[in-house]
């Protein structure tokens, strides 16, 4: 198997029945001049969770279901830190 293929079972494995569904791609950036590397990964899953938890609140504010699932993506930028993809 290539790489594809196998990132593509990992992904529909962790998504479960939503993979099927339709999603949304949002990219969270940590500013290098504000943060080190080494403190951004350590502070990933919270940051992370504090910004689900925010759409999340955003989204019982208008009437909205909870996000019912999600997949991270942690990826370094040699110039711009860390990119988070959710």
């Amino acid at each position: 198997m290539n790489g594809q293929v196998k990132q593509k079972i990992h992904i529909k494995k962790a998504l479960g029945h939503y993979f099927y569904k339709f999603g949304v791609m949002v990219t969270l950036t940590f500013d290098h001049k504000e943060m080190t590397r080494i403190g951004a990964w350590a502070d990933l899953g919270y940051r992370v969770r504090d910004f689900v938890d925010k759409i999340n609140k955003w989204r019982d504010s208008k009437g909205l279901s909870k996000i019912k699932g999600f997949l991270h993506v942690n990826e370094d930028q040699p110039v711009v830190g860390i990119l988070h993809h959710t």
